[in-house]
């Protein structure tokens, strides 16, 4: 069971909520509920997920992955790039004039999760994705 979602509209709502405009795949829409333009998305079905993402613009972007309105994460653009209890693995990108924050790790989501993702920085796109395991 895996879903993918990319921003590539660069369109944020309530002034930093990443908008998400494309599905890339959902094996399993009725787990993974997501609509068209919307900030957050809901997962039915609680248990462990590996969350993997990425976030690109010509300079790094500051990311927050919020779960039930608690930031669990937050990828800053400075050297500690993660300011919480992640053992997750972020690493820093620089290819010609972009740069970007790819992440990953495991949470343990209750059910009817929801998840939004907060990004502040220069216009930019990214993407989501996440596997239950």
């Amino acid at each position: 069971m895996l879903t993918r979602w990319a921003w590539t509209s660069g369109t944020l709502k309530g002034g930093n909520l990443v908008s998400w405009d494309r599905e890339l795949v959902n094996t399993l829409p009725q787990n993974f509920l997501y609509s068209k333009d919307e900030h957050c998305f809901r997962i039915i079905s609680g248990g462990i997920y590996r969350f993997e993402l990425g976030f690109y613009s010509k300079k790094k972007p500051t990311i927050q992955i919020i779960v039930n309105g608690q930031t669990i994460i937050s990828a800053v653009n400075s050297n500690s790039y993660v300011v919480h209890h992640s053992s997750g693995k972020l690493k820093e990108i620089c290819v010609n004039e972009v740069s970007g924050l790819t992440y990953y790790d495991f949470f343990t989501l209750q059910e009817n999760s929801r998840i939004a993702i907060s990004y502040s920085g220069e216009v930019g796109h990214g993407f989501i994705g996440m596997q239950r395991m």
